[in-house]
């Protein structure tokens, strides 16, 4: 796996801009690793996925990660700050067996987890969560629908079990309030959202270099950081003097 750095940057933000908030996780990963397919990226379990978009965010923009949220008493921003390699060690503990099986009366199941295909496909069904245990679970049956019936509430049990990797919590406390917020860190979209801001960052120095000295895009993005910074500087500077 690669950071998502010069080309790969913009790669990766301009074809996720084309996709729903869903996707653009497995969009940042294909790109960052052309190792796996996006097609198996799709099918990975979510635990796993985020396991390596944290990966893939430290790697890129640092291990210390910065965010706030809204308080949900008095409406003030709490900053927050986590380390992403300590969250990522939390996700990969709690990685789910490829499978989980076990009896329920005469019901034989088989439930593996989800991954962002079968997320995508259930968003488009008439019944989301319903059409998603469809999809992980296989019943020792021919009537499945009965058996889904009956136990739908056992399986959508196991199924949060098998998932409990797959929700990253943060704990805060507000600062004007004192009130403590159980944020939920939906990682695909934090991370999908730090590379879109940094994608119009280069994009800006591109134009800048590109109208300064008259050097292509490839050029400026071949460039280290800190050689493409020093020549802003200097761009800035005779455009100022």
């Amino acid at each position: 796996m690669q950071p998502l750095h010069g080309e790969l940057l913009l790669e990766a933000w301009e074809r996720g801009a084309r996709q729903n908030a869903l996707a653009r996780a497995v969009v940042m990963l294909a790109v960052a690793d052309n190792g796996r397919t996006r097609d198996e990226w799709d099918c990975i379990s979510l635990p796993e996925r985020d396991a390596e978009l944290l990966r893939l965010r430290g790697m890129t923009f640092g291990d210390e990660l910065r965010g706030c949220v809204p308080c949900s008493h008095c409406s003030t921003r709490i900053e927050f700050q986590a380390s992403v390699s300590a969250l990522r060690q939390r996700v990969e503990s709690m990685r789910p067996p490829t499978e989980l099986g076990w009896q329920f009366g005469r019901y034989r199941f088989s439930l593996r987890p989800a991954g962002t295909r079968d997320l995508l496909r259930a968003a488009e069904a008439g019944d989301a969560r319903r059409d998603l245990l469809r999809a992980c679970v296989a019943i020792d049956t021919e009537d499945s629908d009965e058996a889904l019936t009956q136990c739908e509430a056992g399986l959508t049990e196991q199924f949060n079990r098998l998932h409990e990797g797959a929700e990253t919590q943060l704990t805060v406390r507000c600062p004007e309030c004192g009130a403590v917020e159980n944020a939920d860190l939906d990682i695909g979209r934090f991370v999908w959202s730090e590379v879109r801001h940094a994608a119009v960052a280069m994009m800006r120095e591109v134009h800048e270099l590109a109208s300064a000295y008259g050097w292509t895009e490839e050029s400026v993005l071949e460039m280290s950081p800190a050689r493409r910074e020093m020549y802003l500087e200097m761009a800035r500077h005779e455009r100022f003097a």
